[in-house]
This record gives C-alpha cells, sequence and structure tokens, in this order.
C-alpha cells in the first residue's frame, strides 16, 4: 500500500481530530456528534483510543516539593489509536494552542517541550529533538498496549503515522520506534507542518524504516523550518539594530543546519483569496526558495496567533491552507 490523496485527506481529519479529544467526558456522555462525524470521514471502524499524558516534566525543578499534575512544567500528550477498512491509524496531537481554551499552564509546558530542543543521541539511529523524542516516551507503553491487538487482528495492515506540527515530528520518531519493534510491518507517514525531529542520520533512518511518506508544508508556515542547530545563535548578516525581523531571518536563513527534515516534501503553494487549488504539491522546490518566502513575509506576523499570519499558515482547520488544498 502507498499514500495517495484520499489517504491524505483522511489523516488530516486525524490529525485535527486529536485536538478535540476528550475520553473522560465521552465516557460519560458519549461520543459528540462532531466528533463521531470527524471519526467517520478517516474510516475509523469504531472510535479511535485515544491516551493522554499529563504527569512528565520537562526538567527537575530546582527546588524540594512535590508540584502538582497540572504544572507550568508539565508537559501534556496525546495520541489516538484507531483501525479503518485499510490501516491502522495513530495520531499524535501537536503543540496546545496557546490562545486556545485549554488549560494555560498545560499549554505553556507544551511550548516548552517544543524548546528543548538541544539534540540527543538515540544510539544507532542518530541525533533527536529530546523534547519531541520525551513525548513520544510518555505514551509508547499505552500506545504499544493499545497497537498489539489490532496488530494480530489486521496482519496485513500497514501502520500509518500522522500528526499535525508537534504531532507531525512525533510521528517521525514514532515510525522508527515502530518499525525496529515490528520490522515486518509496513509503516507509512503522512504529517502536516511537521518541525525536524533529528539529523541526517535519523532522516537515513526514517527513510530506511518507512515505505512511504509525505511532509505537506503549506505557504509560509515558518514550523516546518525548525529548529535549527539546536540554539538560536544569529550569523553576522543581522543588521546591528537586531531587530525581531533581522534575527527571525537570520535563524530562518541559516541554512547549515544539524536538524534536517524527515520524509517527502509536499509543498502547498499559498492561496491568494481563499482560491481553490488548481496545481498540484509541489516536489522541486528548495530550502532557499521557501526560507526566502517567509522571510518576505515576516513584517506580517502579529498576534494573537490565531489571528496572525503565522497562524494562518499553521493551522490544519476547516478553511485553513492544508484544509483547502487537500479536502474536495
Amino acid at each position: 500500500m502507498m499514500i495517495d490523496d484520499d489517504l491524505s485527506r483522511r489523516m488530516l481529519t486525524a490529525a485535527w481530530s486529536t485536538y478535540f479529544r476528550d475520553p473522560m467526558k465521552e465516557a460519560t456522555d458519549g461520543i459528540p456528534a462532531l466528533a463521531a462525524a470527524r471519526n467517520a470521514e478517516v474510516g475509523y471502524q469504531a472510535p479511535p483510543a485515544v491516551f493522554i499524558d499529563g504527569t512528565t516534566f520537562i526538567w527537575k525543578p530546582p527546588f524540594d516539593t512535590v508540584l502538582p499534575e497540572v504544572s507550568l512544567l508539565a508537559a501534556r500528550d496525546a495520541v489516538t489509536v484507531g483501525v479503518t477498512a485499510k490501516e491502522i491509524v495513530v495520531a499524535f496531537r501537536g503543540t496546545i494552542p496557546l490562545d486556545g481554551e485549554a488549560d494555560q499552564a498545560l499549554a505553556v509546558g507544551d511550548w516548552l517541550n517544543n524548546f528543548n530542543a538541544v539534540p540527543r543521541a538515540w544510539p544507532g539511529i542518530g541525533w533527536i529533538h529530546p523534547g519531541f523524542a520525551e513525548a513520544v516516551d510518555n505514551l509508547w507503553v499505552e500506545l504499544g498496549a493499545a497497537l498489539a491487538p489490532l496488530l494480530k487482528q489486521q496482519p496485513g495492515f500497514p501502520v500509518c503515522f500522522t500528526g499535525h506540527s508537534k504531532g507531525g515530528a512525533m510521528a517521525h520518531i514514532g515510525a522508527v520506534r515502530f518499525k525496529r519493534q515490528s520490522p515486518k510491518r509496513q509503516v507509512l507517514v503522512c504529517t502536516f507542518a511537521a518541525p525536524k525531529a533529528g539529523d541526517s542520520n535519523f532522516v537515513k533512518a526514517f527513510d530506511a524504516a518507512v515505505a512511504d511518506s509525505r511532509r505537506y508544508e503549506y505557504g509560509d508556515d515558518v514550523v516546518p523550518h525548525v529548529p535549527s542547530n539546536g540554539g538560536l545563535g544569529v550569523t553576522a548578516s543581522v543588521a546591528p539594530s537586531r531587530s525581531v525581523d533581522g534575527l527571525l531571518a537570520a535563524q530562518l536563513a541559516s541554512l547549515a543546519q544539524a536538524y534536517r527534515s524527515a520524509g517527502k516534501l509536499y509543498y502547498l503553494p499559498e492561496l491568494i483569496g481563499g482560491a481553490k487549488p488548481v496545481l498540484t504539491p509541489l516536489h522541486e522546490i528548495s530550502s532557499t526558495q521557501r526560507v526566502l518566502s517567509i522571510i518576505r513575509a515576516i513584517p506580517n506576523l502579529t498576534l494573537p496567533l490565531n489571528q496572525s499570519w503565522l497562524g494562518q499558515h499553521h493551522d490544519i482547520k476547516p478553511g485553513s491552507g492544508y484544509h483547502t488544498w487537500l479536502q474536495p
């Protein structure tokens, strides 16, 4: 089995749906109608299982005390696991929005996890992003337990890993980790706006483990270009004023990076005026071209994020660039 446009559309919905799952509420009130509609769009034969971790700390507090589960230091990670008529689907949730309805303490902790970017070694694989890897670690036991019966019930089904933003990077790491444990199982990966999860050696391991992959990137979305080298250093090309625009431009333009993008690029050019796409995704576009496009758009960066140029290009909700490109 290979990834086609239909699978990409269904995985977009699977990735988007991970932001709205509340297993405790669903256990008492049942699956909401909108969630049921999303499940049907993905093709789930039954509501996917959902696992959430909220007890892992980014770093050990520098004081002798017991912190509550909901803490500024707590990373909140989530994954859903389900089966369709064609594949087993593992969908990792992305970063909790800072300007959304979620608990702000959890959102801040999730963002701290993203910034934990000094690469760590994965023996036999390469160097990976420790924050994203720890997020996968937090869910791996429950994920494995959920996958085990599905793998037995559907021995010929591929396992398709997906996710948006941080969830996409987690999907890249999770796919390699799963393949090491189940070398005979076909693995597919379809991600949206995924940041970089590891170095060139990790990418080689990813390519060897994954039968087919698509990494969708829309317009001037900044997230697929980060992290750079595990730090925030700038080059001599920055103007003496050290403006925010100049710092960001220098960071994006620093292409000699330790981190590399995994998966086959499907670049979705920006849609002007909300028009439906008339072309197909691009493959022959360089990192330099993509970065220069973002640099030209930096003056449009505003807050809050859900109204900004950054948010508009990074979102996958209905009406977003990703959604408009992929949905028929």
